[in-house]
């Protein structure tokens, strides 16, 4: 691509010990942290009007935002990084997306969500993203984000958000793609290649029990010691996770407490 689109899809975004060059202390134009002032200030408050929309509705929150600079990390760092200081998301849903946009160094990266991980497969990132270059090559920078929302906002409407009220002894099929809230003990970690639909990473599966020696697998794609450390150690971590598959029983990781 002429117009270089970083888009390895960090499929979380949890709390790490790292922020970019300064703390975020500005509050953003409705869901924009327009410091490159690409877009119309007219564009700004139509859309974020859509944006909050979608958040009150379905609580998943999009934020956009364009840069002079990334500081000197590569786009994958900075995005993440900006994520992480404004808290993209609802808690426990972990359902946030960022768009960013650095113009003078001709990138652009979609950042997900663990929760939105699910629905939104690596390929289906990736050609948002190869559909909008066409329109920042041509500094047609408001065409490309409207398309890249319009895309976001039909994917991530089409599933529950709702954190349901059950147990996790019994599920039946109209349990599936449902969110859960459970406390569960770790019993081990393995390697997997189970394929389950819009799964993007296919390397590794946690095996949890629940207090009624229920086993659950938990498919998650956190790279960060800390946190599998946290999820192995803990007697009983709070899990939030969406059931994908009845047989076997398991969830998509979205947060853990």
């Amino acid at each position: 691509m002429k117009i270089k689109a970083c888009i390895t899809i960090l499929i979380q975004i949890f709390i790490l010990n790292c922020s970019t060059t300064q703390k975020r202390i500005l509050q953003p134009e409705g869901y924009f942290f327009d410091d490159s002032k690409i877009f119309e200030t007219q564009f700004k408050k139509e859309f974020s009007d859509i944006l909050y929309n979608h958040e009150n509705k379905h609580t998943v929150q999009i934020v956009v935002h364009s840069t002079n600079s990334l500081n000197g990390l590569s786009i994958e760092e900075y995005s993440l990084n900006f994520a992480n200081d404004i808290k993209i998301g609802q808690k426990y849903l972990n359902n946030g997306a960022l768009i960013t946009i650095a113009p003078n160094d001709r990138k652009v990266r979609i950042e997900i969500g663990s929760g939105l991980e699910w629905i939104f497969s690596d390929n289906y990132t990736k050609e948002i993203v190869n559909d909008i270059i066409p329109y920042l090559k041509k500094k047609e920078y408001e065409k490309g984000i409207s398309l890249c929302v319009d895309r976001i906002i039909s994917k991530s409407s089409k599933v529950s958000w709702k954190i349901e009220d059950k147990t996790t002894d019994r599920f039946n099929k109209n349990d599936l793609y449902k969110i859960f809230q459970f406390k569960a003990k770790f019993i081990s970690e393995e390697l997997t290649k189970d394929k389950i639909e819009n799964e993007n990473q296919d390397a590794h599966h946690l095996l949890f029990e629940n207090e009624n020696a229920i086993s659950l697998r938990i498919f998650t794609t956190i790279h960060n010691d800390y946190q599998l450390e946290f999820l192995k150690s803990n007697n009983s971590p709070l899990i939030t996770a969406r059931l994908i598959s009845l047989k076997p029983l398991s969830f998509q990781l979205l947060d853990f407490n």
